[in-house]
């Protein structure tokens, strides 16, 4: 009998150690979600001058930035910080329907409380007003919450939209000197058979054209038959620059998609993939596969002193035509005895050649011409946009905020969004 007795009194004694030690480890875990918690008070949050405990109460309260039909959409409200206290609580909404609006509770170190809750417009609001008694002092506050409402509409068609756009196209590019052209002339050096010297001696320079054209002043005092005239390319400080292939395209954009309510995302050349958000919470992620752009590449830029300008395109198309017909001319003749016809035909070529080079230049010089948006760099050239870029975008997104996989159209770009 004793025993059995002893037995017992053991079996309650345990009992009770493992409710003070349970007890304990649940105390300690309010104390540390309370340090956690205390940054999220409201800013209206009043506290008594003189509290008892250093533990100040407060209270926590939320719902979701979404709700949607068929889901359970709870108001959840916690408060913390009184080993023994009440809390009175006032909901004012007009616009969603709770279970209660008037809640009066004592607590013992924490109180947790839940309702579901029905929301009655679009954009709905309440106001939670409270009161929390500890040790005779009274901490008010009040907390203002608001959730977006989505029905029951899983057909209903979406729309999307960009805004904010910056998109410019990288092309490859190559240079063309505009060239200052030097006419040097004399009678042709020639060696002791009577044969020319190469270019390089007649002309100073390797890359050079000359022809040569019948002389009786060279001839008349015993020296070469013909006078050398010689064509010598000087580099100047202003090029020609063409844009040719595209490398690749740099792009933001604000893209909206409009489910009922808005999710927001920022597409960039920068990230493959971008966060959407709803509010403040991270719903998915949208990525660009494919852009489709069919601008035009910039044509004859001039650079000079590190700006490019924009020149009228006359003035390009002009010095064009009369370089390429100079220089294939050149090359034709370079190194021939022409009839002095053919001289006078290579002279008119010379005398175009440097009239529209100097209106080019010269209107670049005065700034005449308007600076140019393209900008060099690394041997490519930038140039913003001539036309939208046309996106594929794929947007996936939690099936909590959208309920159906729909296609969308924007000017051309094309979003699809599925879950």
């Amino acid at each position: 009998m004793k025993i059995q007795t002893s037995l017992e009194f053991l079996m309650i004694a345990s009992a009770i150690g493992l409710l003070v030690l349970s007890s304990v480890i649940q105390y300690g875990g309010m104390v540390k979600n309370y340090k956690a918690m205390s940054a999220r008070l409201p800013p209206n949050y009043s506290i008594a001058y003189t509290p008892t405990y250093y533990q100040k109460p407060y209270l926590y309260a939320s719902m979701p930035l979404l709700s949607v039909s068929g889901y359970s959409n709870r108001l959840a409200i916690s408060a913390f910080g009184c080993s023994s206290g009440t809390i009175d609580i006032r909901i004012r909404s007009s616009s969603i329907d709770f279970s209660y609006y008037n809640i009066s509770q004592s607590f013992y170190n924490a109180i947790i409380y839940y309702d579901n809750f029905s929301p009655l417009s679009s954009q709905s609001a309440a106001n939670l007003s409270y009161s929390i008694g500890c040790a005779g002092q009274y901490y008010n506050g009040s907390v203002e919450l608001s959730t977006a409402y989505q029905p029951q509409t899983p057909q209903a068609q979406y729309s999307a939209y960009l805004s904010g756009r910056n998109e410019s196209v990288t092309y490859s590019q190559y240079l063309q000197n505009i060239s200052y052209l030097m006419q040097p002339a004399h009678c042709t050096y020639e060696n002791f058979f009577y044969n020319p010297y190469p270019i390089s001696a007649q002309c100073g320079s390797a890359s050079a054209w000359q022809y040569r054209v019948f002389s009786s002043i060279c001839s008349s005092n015993g020296g070469s038959l013909t006078q050398t005239y010689c064509v010598v390319p000087e580099p100047s400080p202003y090029q020609l620059v063409f844009a040719s292939s595209q490398e690749n395209y740099s792009y933001s954009a604000n893209l909206t998609i409009n489910v009922g309510y808005p999710l927001n995302s920022k597409i960039s050349s920068k990230s493959p993939s971008s966060p959407i958000s709803f509010g403040s919470a991270v719903v998915g992620n949208a990525s660009v596969e494919g852009i489709n752009y069919s601008g035009t590449p910039p044509t004859g830029l001039i650079s000079y002193n590190g700006l490019l300008v924009t020149p009228n395109s006359s003035y390009v198309s002009d010095y064009e035509q009369a370089s390429q017909s100079l220089f294939s001319t050149l090359s034709f003749y370079n190194s021939s005895t022409v009839s002095p016809t053919i001289a006078s035909e290579i002279e008119q070529e010379i005398y175009s050649y440097d009239y529209y080079s100097a209106k080019l230049l010269n209107a670049s010089k005065e700034s005449q011409s308007p600076l140019s948006r393209c900008i060099l760099s690394a041997n490519a050239i930038k140039c913003p946009a001539t036309s939208p870029f046309y996106y594929y975008i794929t947007a996936n997104t939690s099936p909590y905020y959208v309920r159906s996989n729909q296609t969308l159209e924007y000017r051309g770009s094309i979003i699809k969004v599925y879950n």
